[in-house]
């Protein structure tokens, strides 16, 4: 997202520990906002996604939580048939500039160039411990299994480096497995992600702990 362009882009985000998305041509005056309207559950584990459709209708965004879809607040809506690229690279955990997550624990990140159904979210959110094909689509996948220095990579196809900045770190249960730890002034930038810079149509993520 580029907040010095009227905020154009997209984010996934928290407000009031409630889930939500922004899809902005130019804030606010063509751009769409969604939260749901039940905020996720503090110290725990919750699989966390929002799906986008393409268009410039109200209900182009569906938010789940746990593979269920989630009731939704009353949207700011102004979207019209424009163009949300932007050239500025995709972060986890902040927008380009604004917005930071602190201390939150996150794992498995993963972007489908379409909207996968609700029984397809529910298909993902089992992949991790059930040996079963991943929906087609996916474009990108952070599952932070490894690092070599401050680098990842995206697990779809072993070559696409992500960069951990700042005071990301591995989880203790990423020493193990897999995840980080999201805290004060960090940012996860990924400067060559096939997601960057296109209208997304599914985002994931497993969050957990103390979100803010």
């Amino acid at each position: 997202m580029d907040e010095g362009n009227k905020f154009r882009g997209y984010d996934l985000w928290f407000e009031g520990g409630r889930p939500g998305m922004h899809l902005i041509h130019a804030w606010p005056d063509n751009a769409h906002k969604v939260v749901a309207k039940n905020q996720l559950k503090q110290n725990q584990w919750q699989h966390v996604c929002v799906t986008y459709n393409g268009t410039a209708s109200a209900n182009s965004v569906e938010i789940y939580v746990n593979s269920k879809k989630q009731d939704k607040g009353n949207p700011h809506h102004t979207l019209k048939k424009s163009s949300i690229l932007t050239d500025k690279p995709f972060h986890i955990g902040r927008r380009f500039r604004s917005a930071q997550l602190n201390d939150t624990d996150i794992d498995d990140v993963r972007a489908y160039n379409r909207a996968l159904m609700e029984n397809e979210i529910a298909e993902v959110m089992e992949l991790s411990y059930r040996f079963i094909p991943s929906p087609k689509g996916l474009v990108s996948s952070i599952d932070f299994n490894s690092f070599e220095g401050n680098q990842t990579v995206d697990s779809t196809n072993q070559k696409d480096k992500y960069v951990i900045h700042g005071k990301a770190k591995q989880t203790e249960l990423g020493k193990v497995a897999s995840g980080f730890k999201v805290e004060q002034e960090w940012l996860h930038r990924v400067p060559h992600c096939r997601c960057a810079g296109t209208q997304p149509s599914f985002l994931l993520v497993n969050v957990g702990k103390n979100y803010h």
